[in-house]
């Protein structure tokens, strides 16, 4: 590595310990202030910890989020935003408990974490791990590796969590089923057993009926041309209408589903503020880097055996034309190409969506290369 780049690096990481150092002490400040006031007291912000510091698109303001503890464990509902602006707090929501000392009183734990993987594992039917050996990240968090049940390492952390008024003390145990079918995140009362909260982190959609009665896909009231249609529109100048080529035979943005509308071929979909290079550049420079499903923003490939190693991953050559076929009445496995195509496309316009409401590189997005405007690249 050129020392150029070294002392950039460094340059880079001392600005921000010293912006995290300034903002822990503005945060420290701020909560002092704030004791006696809407009830809070003392203990309700002893411990707390800045979790994230979202820069905005003006260099003056963050927002800051902060998660609170007690008696080092996290509050799982309770938190602190605030936004900063040129050194002062212009604006904060308070969703920390509030008398946690009282609340917390008498609130013991008598279940271990293995117990409460096991009381998971029974309420999902799941097959018994094949081990449960604990990596301890602290004295209220584990990590367990090579369970036998889980696609990821099974994670368990100590939390406190208030509903309907009450507060609880749960091991919050997080779980991927081997088939990928789930991801259950569950927390579990240490001195009951009981299930407190239960999320699925995998949903899946039935498209044979397409008004989707199973879930909700939180519809906005805004009608679909007002969220998308100027948004991704491209400028009829011909010099600008070329971002990066490629086309893709695909359901396209307005068609939610194969029960809702035809594939059409689209031809360079990709908008040029957001992924100015086109869907297939890693390098910032005219031409793709890869004629796959794979570029700035988006790997898509087919992943049947769960090993998150190479599966298909459609070529559309050098024309970058990715027109595969597609019979829905046949098995899936005989239009991977067609479907991981549809699958880099869409993940490529939520990209490119999402950029123009403000979830840009500065704002934490997902791209492998920011092209010089800010935040962290190498997050695909």
């Amino acid at each position: 590595m050129k020392k150029g780049y070294i002392f950039v690096i460094l340059l880079a990481a001392m600005w921000q310990t010293m912006l995290s150092q300034n903002v822990q002490s503005q945060v420290q400040e701020f909560m002092s202030s704030n004791v006696g006031e809407s009830n809070i007291k003392a203990a309700d912000v002893a411990e707390w910890e800045v979790t994230d510091i979202v820069p905005s698109l003006n260099p003056a303001i963050q927002h800051v989020y902060v998660q609170q503890k007690f008696q080092g464990v996290p509050v799982e509902n309770g938190r602190y935003k605030l936004t900063i602006n040129n050194g002062e707090i212009t604006w904060f929501i308070n969703q920390f408990v509030t008398d946690i000392q009282v609340k917390a009183q008498g609130l013991t734990s008598s279940l271990t974490s293995e117990a409460a993987i096991m009381k998971v594992v029974g309420n999902h039917r799941l097959p018994t791990p094949t081990a449960l050996n604990p990596i301890a990240r602290n004295a209220n968090s584990f990590v367990y590796e090579n369970s036998g049940i889980s696609l990821e390492p099974i994670t368990v952390d100590k939390v406190y969590i208030q509903l309907k008024g009450k507060l609880s003390l749960g091991w919050k145990v997080s779980i991927y089923q081997l088939d990928g079918q789930h991801w259950w995140n569950e927390v579990i009362d240490v001195a009951t057993g009981e299930v407190l909260i239960t999320e699925d982190w995998v949903i899946s959609c039935s498209f044979e009926d397409p008004n989707h009665s199973e879930h909700n896909h939180a519809k906005n009231n805004l009608e679909e041309e007002t969220i998308y249609g100027p948004v991704m529109e491209h400028s009829s100048n011909e010099e600008d209408a070329f971002v990066g080529g490629g086309s893709y035979n695909v359901y396209p943005l307005g068609i939610e589903s194969p029960s809702h509308g035809n594939r059409t071929v689209v031809n360079d979909p990709a908008e040029a503020t957001a992924s100015p290079y086109g869907w297939h550049d890693t390098n910032g420079q005219a031409g793709a880097e890869f004629t796959y499903t794979r570029g700035n923003n988006v790997l898509a490939q087919e992943d049947a055996n769960g090993n998150n190693g190479n599966g298909t991953r459609p070529d559309g050559g050098s024309a970058l034309d990715f027109n595969f076929s597609l019979n829905l009445n046949n098995s899936p496995s005989t239009f991977l190409p067609a479907a991981t195509t549809n699958l880099f496309y869409w993940n490529n316009i939520m990209h490119d969506v999402w950029y123009q409401y403000g979830f840009n590189e500065a704002s934490g997005n997902f791209q492998e290369n920011n092209y010089g405007r800010g935040g962290a690249g190498g997050d695909s």
